[in-house]
């Protein structure tokens, strides 16, 4: 080989490194260093991109002695590695003709190693298989060059004549192209693979430095957009993301900003509106000579705000993915918030609606047996007064969402008094009760349990029967043991599950509890028919 022909290999290995470039923009060639394509339209792609990188090869190579010293080589490996069997075999196809007959126009030495193109790309690919279990693509591409290279200097051997003149040229380019082609592919994948590391790492950056936004900013947007809770989250974006001017507005005025230095800022919220999509995708806007990023806040379906981030020069591809992830990230928070108040309020209307079930049977018998006792007993009258007072008072005026377990059994008492003067010695109750009026438990926990007991225990009995209610703390595990305990007809856990029209109660009682405690409820009904019912709640004592 001569000085003259090295130094246009030299020249031939900067093509390379350009394309080597060109090529590492491509985020399909990225995509693929470590997953195949999966649908024919990107093996095509890529035989396209790689088979073309082959032809490249072929139009800057070097005559020297009837042969074309060449780095056609790595484009075809490359591609079969890369993009599987099909595309190497295409890649080398394209290969193929282009060194037949465009190049040297079917020349014996063109067609063996047109054909033996063919051949490299399909093994470069039944070998791309192994390429997701080595740490660094460049060394099994480095070892498949060699291959194949060693492979066509064979065919040559094999079918040019005469044979010294192929033994002649096959000593003059093996080494040389061995060199140059292993040096290129090294350079190529390791080029392409740094560059895409360093745009992962890129997008980790970005993705932590969302993530650490979303958690400082977790709550300010669940309440809406209210001025000082984005105050806070505006702050928060400008220390993490740089932007010189955010702005977060509503769909017709704005909320807060840090423009206060630029008095004539005037935004037009009906461009706004008409750029805006639902899918909270920010796009372009310029106010007054600045750019503007500005992302769609978007509650349930519906726009009800924007926000603006704004610089002096044009945004980068990185500003609008911080832009649009933010966006997201504070719609789902207005989504999470205003479901978290919709359940808040249907939370308060089921207790609204326990409070307000005044049994018309149950007042009208009670309001009966007070006529009679009011003629026999005036004192017990007076009582059963006095109780039924107060057990609707408690029922309708309890605004809280906790009341004090002392509040809860006084409720239970008044309810059970009346009872008592209605059945009279059919009903016996009995309390076992610590002094527990700093423990809290939502309102309306005991009573359901009680007159469910009442109901559909005792007195479905000709004979009555003993109800007992328990209340105690356990100050080691810090939680609050409820029994309600009849010797009652009982019944089937099963249907009472099922059988919402008797057991309403039971279940609301059941679910609201479940909704307020989660996992840390413990619920057991221990019942069987025709010996009575013991409902079991334990739940972490509340000190208020």
């Amino acid at each position: 080989m001569t000085s003259e022909v090295i130094w246009e290999f030299a020249k031939s290995f900067c093509v390379i490194f350009f394309i080597t470039f060109l090529f590492s923009k491509l985020s399909i060639v990225r995509r693929h260093l470590n997953t195949k394509p999966s649908t024919l339209h990107e093996k095509l792609i890529l035989a396209l991109l790689f088979g073309t990188l082959a032809c490249i090869g072929s139009g800057i190579g070097i005559e020297f002695d009837g042969s074309l010293v060449n780095t056609r080589v790595i484009g075809v490996v490359v591609g079969g590695l890369l993009g599987g069997p099909i595309t190497g075999f295409l890649s080398g196809v394209l290969a193929s003709f282009h060194r037949i007959f465009l190049v040297t126009n079917g020349s014996t030495t063109a067609v063996i190693c047109g054909i033996s193109m063919i051949f490299e790309g399909v093994f470069a690919g039944l070998l791309s298989s192994f390429s997701s279990k080595v740490n660094r693509l460049w060394h099994l591409s480095t070892i498949t060059v060699i291959i194949c290279e060693l492979f066509r200097k064979l065919m040559l051997l094999m079918f040019i004549k005469p044979f010294p003149a192929a033994v002649m040229l096959v000593k003059n380019l093996t080494v040389p192209m061995l060199i140059i082609n292993s040096l290129g592919v090294i350079m190529f994948i390791t080029y392409i693979e740094k560059v895409s590391e360093e745009n992962e790492q890129v997008k980790a950056r970005q993705a932590e430095r969302i993530l650490a936004m979303s958690e400082q900013m977790s709550s300010c947007f669940k309440q809406g957009l209210i001025q000082k809770n984005l105050k806070y989250a505006m702050s928060t974006i400008q220390e993490n993301t740089g932007f010189e001017y955010i702005v977060i507005t509503s769909t017709t005025s704005c909320i807060i900003s840090n423009c206060e230095n630029i008095p004539d800022l005037k935004i037009s919220y009906q461009e706004l509106l008409d750029n805006a999509t639902e899918d909270a995708s920010c796009f372009h806007i310029e106010i007054e000579a600045i750019h503007f990023l500005a992302a769609p806040l978007v509650d349930n379906k519906k726009i009800v705000g924007f926000l603006l981030l704004g610089r002096n020069q044009m945004p980068t591809v990185a500003d609008s993915k911080i832009s649009g992830g933010l966006g997201k990230l504070f719609s789902t928070q207005l989504t999470i918030g205003n479901l978290e108040y919709r359940a808040n309020l249907l939370k308060d209307a089921e207790i609204r609606i326990l409070q307000t079930q005044i049994n018309p049977h149950f007042l009208f018998n009670v309001l009966t047996m007070i006529s009679t006792f009011c003629r026999t007993d005036p004192y017990k009258a007076r009582a059963v007064i006095d109780n039924l007072a107060n057990f609707y008072r408690k029922n309708l005026n309890i605004n809280a969402q906790l009341i004090s377990l002392s509040e809860e059994i006084a409720h239970v008492k008044s309810y059970l008094e009346i009872i008592k003067a209605q059945y009279d010695s059919k009903i016996r109750i009995d309390y076992d009760v610590d002094d527990l009026g700093s423990c809290f438990i939502p309102p309306l926990s005991l009573q359901p349990l009680v007159e469910n007991s009442i109901k559909h225990g005792l007195l479905p009995k000709k004979e009555g029967g003993h109800i007992a209610v328990r209340a105690k703390q356990d100050p080691v595990n810090h939680t609050i043991r409820i029994e309600v305990e009849d010797n009652g007809v009982g019944f089937c856990v099963g249907n009472a599950l099922k059988e919402s029209s008797n057991y309403v109660g039971l279940n609301n009682v059941r679910d609201r509890l479940v909704n307020f405690f989660g996992d840390d409820l413990l619920w057991e009904i221990d019942t069987q028919p025709g010996k009575g019912t013991k409902v079991i709640i334990i739940v972490p004592a509340i000190l208020v």
